[in-house]
């Protein structure tokens, strides 16, 4: 079965982009491709649709994979990124992969160009997934924190007007609606009655004549589920639309209001802009209302025993108690936040839970998706016995019932309750208990069950406190589940970029080997070892040893960027003699041919003994010298050594009269593979690695780099690098091969 892909191919030949595709379609994909070869024409194709891949030739007449790739980063694209070329060498190929590029091959060699595809497309699904459920995680925290304030705020008023201004104003805080509507029901006048608004004319809203339940409304409550309307504006069952256009009111999510089985009223919601709700957005504002309906039922019926005038002592302290118990577990929840593991998450709370239910025994149940069965994650009150005999619950059980219907089970008699079969909580002394799903996206993912000693206790005056309660529950275990699928996501990509570092690291090691043995036998030849050679011959050799030496120092660069990114350099400081550790890089290049390049080095004759890695400083002069060299074909480049008086700082200046560095350019130059002339065209090699070399060490020396220049004047760079450094490097134990930071012989 055929797999489609959308390809975006960065080619100026058609006949190479239509190779790759029917390679594609060989292996089982079914492309739908486009061909770019400007940036105007790239930039127009990822506006217009979404890409699975893009493929890019290194080299075009008018553009380059190295564009492309610098246009993806530029619009925040994440999308995988191979270079097929028909001429690339490795120092740029590696270059080029660390810029950004995932893979790359030559297009007369194209056997790795399908297991590369399906790999890069499961490794961005992964980073998709991650990023996912990064977003999921903390847009699902805050909700949670917010409903938390939102029930410890209207559950701490029975005044009617109170909480629902307390409940629109933390409402506008959370949520990124527009306007939000609250209309109670009068069983007098069987009306929806205009109450309270937020971000909306209020007084003509209430204005707007409405008699008897009809439009939305009537739908909403009569079924006794939440409604969406993609436009009320246009919809021909609003009886608003006039005010809605007035407004600028789009799209709609009517929610009911129910408590104690009672239908209070109606929350609506509004956005400005069509606006799709989501299954989840659903589910959360829904939970909010159910918990906003409870405040409401208690603010009510306080209002009628005020109004009342009768002595209901007995009942105002029924809804004092509820209140308290709400609050109570609402406080219970507070600290439900992704744990290390569901288990400490959920045994962090179920004593609390205990405590202001003031059940006897609490027992939480997951369920394993896998085998399709349910298990014990914490419990507290519940004996050896009777959790042993309940592990494997009989067909036809409370629990089955419950997973089966989604709806939760108050028993307030266990003796005579037919859901619950085999009485083993009878047994274990129990008389009442209540059993409550744990919903994940409409799924029951858990159960909660508390049982009491005492007949009669969870009855159905307790349904909507323990629902509300178990909703929260519910949000915090689908937290968890993402917070686990995060950190498998994240592992799998750190796996995945680790693979690619260790293959950069392998691959330069295993160059670095033939490339010493050219070394060694090229000197073995200029020497005469094996027999007289001629100028030519000696001029051939030049040139051979020049260009293996040239490929060593991108290879060494490319193994120590490796080791800096993967932090397995440490440095190791010891004190040594500033002189003779400039005598020493002085000679060095005294003994280098470096054209018409002449060298001004200005330093004291008693340069103090400092303390440092001596190793790794020189790394960072040579990568700057070189760099001033490479940049300098007639001149001078200066060297210039300093030191403060207390001998805690040493600062350095190399400085040269060559090109410079364009101004545009300046901010970048110490980012990997940036050169002042990064064109194809460009007349000096080199992969842009050394001066990002140079930064990392001098930062892990503790130190500073800064860069002045100016186009065609020359440019300075300039180190300051402390000799008494933090303990944390100064007392580091680790060392890294030091010859791969020792400059490399000229």
């Amino acid at each position: 079965m055929s797999r489609t892909i959308r390809v975006l191919i960065v080619e100026d030949s058609e006949n190479d982009a239509l190779l790759l595709v029917r390679e594609l379609r060989r292996s089982g994909f079914e492309p739908a491709f486009a061909r770019v070869d400007t940036t105007d024409a790239m930039a127009a194709a990822l506006a217009k649709q979404t890409w699975d891949l893009v493929i890019a030739d290194y080299t075009m007449p008018h553009f380059s994979g190295i564009a492309a790739l610098e246009l993806l980063k530029q619009i925040g694209l994440d999308i995988p990124f191979i270079i097929v070329s028909g001429s690339i060498g490795e120092d740029v190929a590696v270059a080029a992969m660390k810029a950004g590029a995932h893979d790359y091959m030559m297009k007369g060699n194209l056997q790795r160009l399908i297991p590369s595809i399906e790999r890069e497309l499961r490794d961005a699904e992964l980073r998709r997934q991650h990023r996912r459920a990064e977003f999921k995680i903390k847009r699902d925290s805050e909700r949670l924190r917010a409903l938390h304030e939102i029930n410890l705020a209207i559950t701490s008023t029975l005044d009617l007007r109170a909480a629902l201004d307390i409940l629109l104003e933390k409402i506008d805080l959370v949520l990124p609606y527009s306007a939000t509507t609250v209309r109670l029901f009068n069983k007098e006048t069987g009306e929806l009655e205009p109450v309270a608004c937020r971000n909306i004319n209020e007084e003509e809203w209430k204005a707007i004549k409405r008699k008897g339940l009809h439009g939305l409304a009537k739908i909403v409550l009569e079924n006794k589920t939440p409604l969406t309307v993609s436009n009320v504006q246009i919809d021909s069952r609003t009886a608003i639309s006039g005010f809605a256009r007035t407004e600028g009111l789009v799209s709609y999510l009517g929610i009911p209001l129910i408590a104690k089985g009672e239908s209070l009223g109606l929350i609506a919601f509004y956005t400005k802009e069509e606006h799709p709700f989501s299954d989840d957005e659903i589910e959360f504002l829904t939970t909010l209302a159910g918990q906003a309906a409870i405040a409401l039922y208690h603010s009510r019926l306080f209002e009628r025993i005020k109004l009342s005038g009768e002595k209901l002592e007995s009942t105002n302290q029924r809804l004092q108690k509820s209140l308290k118990e709400l609050s109570g577990l609402h406080a219970a929840l507070a600290p439900l936040s992704p744990a290390e593991s569901v288990i400490d998450m959920l045994d962090g709370i179920v004593e609390r839970v205990i405590e202001v239910t003031r059940a006897d025994a609490a027992l939480i149940r997951l369920r394993d998706r896998e085998k399709g069965i349910f298990y014990w994650a914490t419990q507290r009150g519940f004996s050896d016995y009777y959790l042993k005999s309940a592990a494997s619950p009989p067909p036809g059980s409370a629990l089955e019932w419950l997973f089966r219907t989604g709806e939760p089970i108050l028993a307030p008699d266990l003796a005579v309750d037919p859901r619950l079969k085999g009485k083993i909580q009878l047994q274990a002394g129990f008389r009442s208990c209540a059993m409550l799903p744990l919903k994940v996206q409409n799924e029951v993912r858990g159960v909660i069950h508390l049982a009491s000693r005492e007949l009669g206790y969870f009855d159905e005056s307790r349904k909507d406190n323990l629902l509300a309660i178990a909703r929260l529950m519910s949000i915090a275990l689908e937290n968890k589940g993402l917070f686990d699928e995060l950190r498998m996501s994240r592992d799998a990509l750190e796996k995945s970029n680790q693979v690619k570092d260790e293959f950069l690291s392998v691959i330069s090691h295993e160059l670095r080997t033939p490339l010493n043995v050219i070394k060694g036998y090229t000197e073995i030849l200029r020497e005469g070892v094996l027999g007289e050679i001629n100028a030519a011959q000696e001029n051939a050799l030049a040139t051979t040893m020049k260009n293996a030496m040239e490929l060593l120092r991108v290879i060494n660069s490319v193994l120590q960027v490796t080791l800096i990114q993967s932090e397995a350099v440490s440095v190791l400081t010891h004190e040594f003699s500033l002189g003779d550790f400039i005598k020493s890089l002085r000679s060095d290049y005294n003994r280098t041919v470096v054209g018409s390049v002449t060298f001004d080095w200005e330093y004291s004759s008693d340069l103090p003994c400092v303390k440092t890695d001596d190793e790794k400083l020189k790394a960072i002069l040579q990568n700057l010298i070189d760099n001033a060299i490479k940049f300098t074909e007639k001149g001078t480049v200066s060297i210039s050594v300093a030191v403060d008086r207390d001998a805690s700082k040493i600062m350095f200046a190399i400085s040269d009269t060559g090109i410079g560095i364009p101004k545009e350019r300046l901010p970048f130059i110490f980012d990997m593979f940036k050169q002042a002339d990064s064109s194809n065209t460009r007349r000096h090699g080199g992969v842009g690695l050394g001066l990002y070399i140079s930064k990392k060490l001098t930062e892990l020396l503790g130190g500073t780099i800064e860069l002045e220049s100016e186009r065609g004047k020359g440019s300075v760079f300039t180190v300051a690098v402390p000799t008494l450094l933090e303990s944390k490097l100064a007392g580091a134990q680790n060392y890294y091969p030091s010859e791969l930071f020792r400059p490399t012989e000229l």
